[in-house]
């Protein structure tokens, strides 16, 4: 340890404090103290009024929002998903139908906010304490129509930004409500969720379907306002924790799921870069993706 000039004592006031080492011998601790002049410049300081205050929204803020939420990273969690609808098999007369949201897929345990996959979303506390404690619900994060980027680029930070202020939690479900159908569901969700005032948490517009060509209707005007479509829920079904023919997305386009297994070079102006995916669906067919990419 370096040994402090008499002025360099008298000015910090250290105090040295001995403790002993797992061998036994004796090691000297520097425990460093503000002096006089120390405390003399910090009295000036603060009367010019130059002490610095915590930054709004800063590093302070977020230890706070940190210490509230206790919850774990990453929880097992499924979720009920959606079959495709079939005009030729599907009869939606009788069923519950609602805008199919382009947003975040969100599930609330009633303690904190995770995705489908399980992962923990970071909501600032004005935004969780807009949400029903201890009640589980199943919705989506959501902007406006056709924004589903901006909606991801604000959901996947693991920080508690205020961009959550542009986020509405579309609920659509209570999965904890065990042993009741959907439309016993959704007639909680309006005991529960009700007329609030939060700009946070909106219960998600359900309506019965009388005809597939009201159906149809519907689905055209979303499309048109840039919406993707609609969904169908069976009046009398269970919520699943699986993909089940209970829910139906109904769209005008159809989209499949596929798997990455290679890629082809870009040529001309894309030299060096990706110009198609090789993909194979379920079935084994093979087959490549060259749009929907930038340069960047």
């Amino acid at each position: 340890m370096k040994r402090l000039a008499k002025e360099e004592v008298a000015e910090t006031q250290s105090v040295e404090k001995l403790q002993k080492s797992k061998e036994g011998s004796a090691v000297a601790v520097a425990v460093v103290k503000d002096g006089p002049a120390d405390e003399k410049r910090k009295r000036e300081e603060k009367k010019e009024g130059k002490v610095k205050k915590p930054a709004k929204g800063g590093a302070g803020e977020e230890e706070k929002e940190s210490a509230r939420d206790s919850g774990p990273k990453k929880i097992k969690l499924e979720v009920m998903l959606a079959q495709v609808f079939d005009p030729e098999k599907h009869d939606p007369t009788g069923w519950w139908m609602s805008e199919k949201l382009d947003g975040v897929r969100a599930y609330w345990t009633g303690a904190n906010m995770y995705s489908r996959a399980g992962n923990k979303f970071y909501a600032p506390s004005y935004f969780k304490d807009a949400l029903p404690k201890g009640v589980e619900l199943d919705g989506e994060l959501w902007t406006k129509r056709d924004d589903f980027q901006k909606c991801v680029s604000i959901v996947k930070r693991q920080d508690y930004n205020d961009e959550w202020k542009t986020l509405t939690y579309m609920v659509f479900d209570a999965p904890g409500l065990k042993g009741k159908n959907f439309t016993e569901r959704l007639a909680k969700l309006k005991e529960i969720i009700g007329d609030q005032k939060s700009p946070y948490l909106k219960l998600h517009e359900h309506v019965i379907c009388q005809t597939p060509e009201q159906l149809m209707e519907a689905t055209d005007r979303v499309i048109e306002k840039g919406g993707e479509g609609m969904m169908l829920r069976d009046p009398e079904s269970m919520y699943e924790r699986k993909r089940s023919f209970a829910l139906l997305k109904v769209k005008k386009f159809e989209d499949a799921e596929a798997t990455v297994i290679g890629h082809e070079d870009g040529k001309g102006r894309l030299t060096g870069l990706i110009g198609a995916l090789v993909v194979k669906e379920k079935d084994g067919t093979t087959f490549q993706i060259g749009s929907g990419f930038n340069d960047k």
